[in-house]
């Protein structure tokens, strides 16, 4: 369960103020610490919220993560500063630099803001956040890879050849944040069945519009059948005990915009599916890829 991150993406800046404190508090009852943001998200609401509802958990080692555009990490450090939105006295576990461009990785600027916020003790590690396995992959030959500390990248059981990435990264001491809730959601629900339960048009106009998005969706479909025809009493679990099973994996951040959510992710972190298991079906994955 240590590896589970509460996910507060653009669906949680919409929710009543009242809720959102009760799903946190829930949480950090049930022992999950970790919480990921983004300055963006639903205009800024997200991360606002959320300091919200951990201000009177402070005596809890609550560790908080956070993205940032390369638009806003370029500007000026003092304009970048206000961009970040971090309340007085609060310190941020990670930043990560948000959906980068190869230019933006080679950006002077970008690279010194982030050091620099960094050594100004206002975040204590910088990573990136990409779905492009390509961009991971440039990550290795940019300057602004002796400073990063984490990377964050969409991973599920369809996307096997990430794995050596994850390994790279991990044996190098980097520290691997895997899986979106689109990702994993595709191989336990149809397109349909994720708009009734999300009720988000950004997620749903992502799943056409998004060109990683639309081929994991394809990808996913013929999937999903098959863990359902072969694996119907266990297929939901499949997604998130893959991630979490993975030893370069170091947390996975997901959404739990309700109890029942919160509930089911941790009882999928305590009761992995067997290693042995797991890695016969990613084999019968690969097969129908």
């Amino acid at each position: 369960m240590s590896k589970l991150v509460f996910g507060t993406g653009g669906r949680f800046g919409r929710l009543s103020t009242r809720l959102a404190f009760n799903l946190v508090n829930y949480a950090i009852e049930c022992g999950i610490t970790r919480f990921d943001t983004g300055i963006n998200y639903c205009r800024g609401r997200s991360q606002a919220l959320l300091f919200d509802c951990i201000n009177n958990h402070r005596d809890k080692n609550i560790s908080i993560s956070t993205k940032i555009s390369p638009e806003d990490a370029s500007l000026n450090y003092d304009e970048m500063l206000k961009k970040t939105r971090i309340p007085s006295g609060q310190s941020i576990d990670v930043l990560f630099l948000w959906g980068p461009s190869p230019n933006d990785l080679s950006s002077s600027q970008i690279i010194r803001n982030l050091g620099r916020i960094k050594k100004d003790g206002l975040v204590k590690k910088i990573g990136v956040n990409t779905h492009e396995l390509s961009i991971m992959r440039g990550l290795f030959h940019t300057a602004l890879i002796s400073d990063l500390d984490s990377v964050m990248i969409d991973f599920n059981i369809i996307q096997q050849d990430r794995v050596t990435m994850i390994n790279k990264f991990g044996y190098s001491g980097v520290d691997v944040w895997a899986g979106t809730s689109l990702c994993q959601g595709f191989l336990s629900y149809s397109l349909y069945q994720i708009a009734l339960r999300t009720r988000s048009a950004s997620y749903i106009g992502r799943a056409f519009l998004n060109n990683p998005t639309i081929e994991l969706r394809k990808r996913a479909k013929p999937v999903r059948e098959y863990l359902k025809n072969h694996y119907p009493d266990i297929y939901k679990k499949i997604p998130l005990s893959y991630v979490l099973s993975n030893t370069n994996v170091h947390y996975v951040p997901v959404g739990m915009l309700s109890i029942s959510s919160i509930k089911s992710n941790i009882e999928i972190s305590n009761n992995l599916i067997p290693s042995e298991l797991l890695n016969k079906i990613a084999r019968e994955i690969s097969s129908l890829l």
